[in-house]
């Protein structure tokens, strides 16, 4: 029997309320169709987060990642999903990550992956973006008419490139890149891509999407997307569509949020507050993670070649366990890569603290 709707003042259209009957046969339809893995926790792949996520990700929540730029949030969330992929592979899993991001084209993203894979691979001597680069102009210059500058730029890297792409090569079908236009990849088209690929292929994609404050204003707010005005309702609709996706299709989700302009002028650490207001905060959003630099060993933190920091990464709110926490883990931005052995920041040291006060801290 098709399901009965009723029409909203607004327009919208929604199910009609049933009685509990109909809907544990529902419950029944639904559960027959999920995965086993979408009732237990995806790991994170970092044991500091696996830990205190109670190990790991959880359907149905939605996970806000956030800091100030250049701090490392796109590299976090790539390896995130790399991490992901080798346990879908291991566990030959229908679960996909899907690196949904706004800001960077597949190939883009592609490379940052392959740095980080030649630095897990080989520590000693990983692979840079400057060498891949390098390489392709090498392979370009010798031969511009070649149609095999793919394959032939990894014989020009040698070792290092066929170790990373090895590396890679074992979760290949388990990760999925995707460049998403600003000016047309909505929240409903996120949608019907985790439709599609449930129905005609049978995979669950997790959205791992790179940042919040880009995605296009939904069909009912298009005309009012140029008013600055309106910018923080967009923002608030877009999150509230995300994460009702998280709960329609019992699927967990990893959002990056950029901090608003206050916070970037200010000095001192981000919290989950300067990218949300507190509705948000507060009910719409299940945990955030907050990246914020720690102390630098480069010259110059803006080039990203041979940079090496520290960063805190803390849980600001956590649905699945405790709260605050707050852990130190080194930084190579050459190799877009974050050494996921944290070390635990004292309390008394903890940015925590300047938005906690610290009995409560003890408390915890």
């Amino acid at each position: 029997m098709p399901e009965k709707t009723f029409r909203l003042p607004s327009g919208s259209e929604l199910p009609m309320p049933e009685p509990l009957s109909r809907t544990v046969r529902k419950f029944e339809d639904s559960l027959s169709t999920l995965p086993s893995e979408l009732f237990q926790p995806i790991p994170f792949g970092m044991a500091t987060l696996d830990r205190a996520f109670s190990g790991g990700v959880h359907a149905p929540d939605l996970t806000l990642v956030l800091g100030r730029q250049n701090v490392g949030k796109t590299i976090f969330i790539l390896q995130i999903a790399r991490n992901m992929a080798i346990w879908s592979k291991e566990n030959n899993s229908k679960i996909i990550p899907w690196v949904c991001c706004y800001e960077h084209n597949e190939w883009s993203i592609f490379t940052r992956l392959l740095c980080m894979e030649s630095w897990i691979q080989n520590p000693e001597d990983p692979l840079s973006y400057k060498e891949i680069i390098e390489a392709i102009i090498k392979v370009k210059k010798r031969d511009p008419d070649s149609g095999r500058v793919y394959s032939l730029l990894f014989d020009e890297l040698k070792g290092k490139g066929v170790g990373a792409i090895d590396g890679i090569s074992q979760y290949f079908d388990n990760l999925m890149l995707y460049y998403a236009r600003r000016d047309r990849f909505r929240v409903e088209d996120i949608a019907s891509t985790l439709e599609y690929f449930r129905v005609e292929r049978g995979e669950f994609l997790i959205p791992i999407i790179d940042y919040l404050q880009t995605i296009p204003a939904d069909k009912k707010l298009i005309a009012r997307a140029s008013d600055p005005q309106a910018r923080e309702l967009i923002i608030k609709n877009n999150l509230e569509m995300l994460k009702s996706l998280c709960i329609e299709r019992q699927i967990p989700m990893l959002v990056v949020a950029a901090v608003d302009q206050q916070a970037l002028v200010r000095q001192g650490p981000v919290h989950v507050e300067d990218a949300l207001g507190p509705e948000e905060t507060n009910y719409t959003i299940d945990s955030a993670i907050v990246l914020n630099y720690d102390r630098v060993t480069s010259e110059n933190i803006s080039q990203a070649e041979g940079r090496k920091a520290h960063i805190r990464i803390s849980i600001e709110k956590n649905r699945r366990g405790p709260v605050p926490l707050e852990w130190r883990h080194q930084f190579n931005g050459g190799s877009f890569y974050i050494d996921p052995r944290g070390e635990d920041v004292p309390l008394e040291e903890s940015y925590q603290s300047a938005r906690v006060p610290m009995g409560q801290l003890e408390a915890e």
